[in-house]
């Protein structure tokens, strides 16, 4: 697997569109400033503005990106050298699951185009380990629901200093639970509503999945009292009748079965 390989497919895209328009020009000569080819100039050098390459990957599919890109670079490799732009990726969740207690998520720094030995200074809630940890705190009342991080890689590109700085933004969601009052279903949302999507719940030893709507069913009757654990970490207990649990996650039955 090549080092291309590895970035995630839309990234992959846009990074290649970006290399490809900026280096392309001066590889192939003057070829570019005949007049039949005016056009196509205007467009290469569109994407080498990272919001155009990013609108285009965006608007394809993880497979059609990473198809595109591959034969990009491909191609390119018959007329020209393929080499990506001096570049820093930083991988993250889109969201992430929180309680009453932190969360800690491994960051991984992925540095393309510069010289061997390059640096990173941290900005935000990071604990230096290896690899470093991004420490998510449960929001306080009127904090934001999202956690901010920033890499300032310090770097050398054909021995000349060079600084790439990537930040990232991960979402927070707090769950709520409800069950109806057959207890054979619930359905898990977040603190703005939304549905819980694909989350594992175990209710007891019994695992479940929640479906685009945040909905799981069970033909049997869950247990009473049993714990509720949501992503991994407790949130309460099947309640009795009218019973709401403890306080950390809001634990209620809905009216009736949907």
């Amino acid at each position: 697997m090549s080092t291309l390989d590895t970035i995630p497919p839309r990234q992959r895209l846009q990074l290649v569109l970006a290399a490809l328009c900026r280096r392309l020009p001066s590889q192939v000569g003057g070829l570019l400033d005949a007049p039949r080819f005016v056009e196509d100039r205007a467009a290469l050098l569109r994407l080498v503005d990272p919001r155009w390459a990013g609108r285009a990957a965006a608007a394809m599919s993880p497979e059609e990106a990473a198809w595109l890109a591959g034969l990009l670079w491909e191609r390119w490799g018959g007329i020209g050298q393929p080499a990506l732009e001096p570049t820093a990726l930083l991988d993250l969740p889109d969201s992430v699951w929180v309680g009453g207690a932190p969360v800690r998520i491994p960051l991984e720094l992925m540095v393309l185009g510069v010289d061997d030995g390059w640096t990173v200074r941290w900005s935000g809630p990071v604990i230096n380990a290896s690899p470093p940890l991004l420490l998510i705190e449960p929001p306080r009342p009127g904090a934001p629901w999202h956690a901010t991080v920033q890499a300032t890689v310090l770097a050398r590109l054909q021995g000349r200093p060079i600084e790439l700085v990537v930040s990232g933004e991960v979402q927070l969601r707090r769950p709520s639970v409800a069950f109806t009052a057959s207890r054979r279903s619930l359905t898990v949302l977040d603190q703005a509503g939304q549905p819980a999507a694909g989350v594992r719940v175990q209710i007891g030893e019994r695992e479940l999945e929640t479906d685009a709507r945040g909905r799981a069913r069970s033909r049997q009757t869950f247990p009473p009292r049993a714990p509720v654990r949501v992503a991994g970490f407790l949130v309460g207990r099947v309640p009795l009748a009218d019973d709401l649990d403890e306080p950390t996650i809001e634990m209620k039955r809905l009216p009736r079965d949907t």
